[in-house]
């Protein structure tokens, strides 16, 4: 289980964050936690754990843009699909973008 604030992972059982002191016991946690456990999601509980972090932000009021980049084959669509899960769980919107694939810009 990782925290949803700083994402990192915390012990089982545990009421609050050891690292940044985030109530752990808050409906938005379980609520991730449930999409999650639902999906079959494997990995990357660090990355989705900063994304649901800045989620909580922005749901806070605070302005928030996260972009996701890396090498092909990393999972990034897959991390972004699970936390746009978790998002729509907490009813936010989630905007999607891609870039182009090859060198330089289209020409119009």
């Amino acid at each position: 289980m990782f925290c949803p604030k700083c994402g990192h992972e915390k012990p089982q059982g545990a009421r609050s964050c050891d690292f940044c002191d985030q109530d752990l016991n808050t409906p938005s946690d379980s609520t991730i936690t449930d999409v999650v456990r639902s999906s079959g999601f494997v990995g990357r509980q660090r990355e989705l754990g900063e994304l649901t972090s800045a989620l909580g932000d922005a749901i806070s009021g605070h302005d928030r843009l996260v972009l996701l980049g890396g090498d092909p084959g990393i999972s990034k669509t897959c991390i972004v699909q699970e936390f746009a899960a978790i998002a729509d769980a907490r009813r936010a919107d989630v905007f999607w973008g891609h870039c182009y694939e090859g060198e330089g810009a289209p020409p119009y």
